[in-house]
């Protein structure tokens, strides 16, 4: 009796899980804000002559605006039939064929695959002309 053996493919995909880009959007706008509010602060601190309010309000601005525009870089989007493949410093981390605005960690390289069927190998079309023959 003969064994079949199974045929293992080298290229594996693996699905990921991303977020959904809208709350990510929000997230990422409100740690910017957060970050300019601080700053208004810190130029009040700085006003009224609080030398450690200033460098801690400073200190948290650049940490919140950093932050912020870090996060609102992880945003892409993609349309129906196509497909991300991440990558994390060259290593492939996973695919996802979610469409639309998603989120994922900003250091992901992502790109994008179209899905669609691409061959030209159609039946013969037939075409009437204006009175109908073929």
């Amino acid at each position: 009796m003969e064994r079949i053996r199974e045929i293992k493919s080298a290229h594996v995909e693996r699905p990921i899980i991303t977020w959904n880009g809208f709350i990510a959007l929000a997230i990422g706008l409100a740690l910017v804000v957060a970050g300019l509010w601080q700053l208004f602060q810190g130029v009040a601190y700085g006003r009224s002559g609080s030398v450690t309010g200033l460098v801690t309000t400073i200190v948290i601005f650049v940490l919140l605006f950093v932050g912020g525009l870090l996060f609102l870089s992880g945003l892409y989007t993609l349309q129906p039939n196509e497909a991300a493949i991440l990558q994390l410093f060259g290593s492939y981390r996973g695919t996802t064929r979610v469409a639309g605005l998603r989120g994922t960690n900003p250091f992901y390289t992502r790109r994008k695959v179209s899905l669609r069927a691409r061959n030209l190998n159609g039946e013969r079309l037939k075409v009437n002309d204006k009175r109908g023959n073929p």
